[in-house]
């Protein structure tokens, strides 16, 4: 459950991801961010993963997954903001 992350660790949940934007970097990666959210609360989420943004793009509206990643803090889109950093995407259970 989102509400039970903790910075510095690895979680899988399954969540329902709202893309806010997708796109490429300035060197060349493509990314995209937005929201993770399940019935606990919301976080944001950030991907660098060619495949998962791909597959992301492809389905643009609120989805249903099981994602992998590390929770990190970041200061986007506020100070000292947990987000997770998706490695792995599937569907769910």
């Amino acid at each position: 459950m989102l509400k039970d992350v903790k910075q510095n660790n690895v979680t899988t949940e399954t969540v329902i991801i709202s893309v806010t934007k997708s796109g490429t970097t300035k060197n060349g990666s493509l990314f995209a961010n937005g929201t993770l959210e399940d019935n606990t609360g919301k976080i944001q989420f950030v991907t660098f993963e060619e495949d998962i943004v791909k597959k992301l793009q492809e389905n643009p509206n609120p989805n249903a997954y099981k994602v992998s990643g590390f929770v990190s803090m970041t200061n986007y889109p506020n100070p000292n903001t947990l987000q997770i950093n998706i490695k792995k995407i599937e569907n769910p259970d």
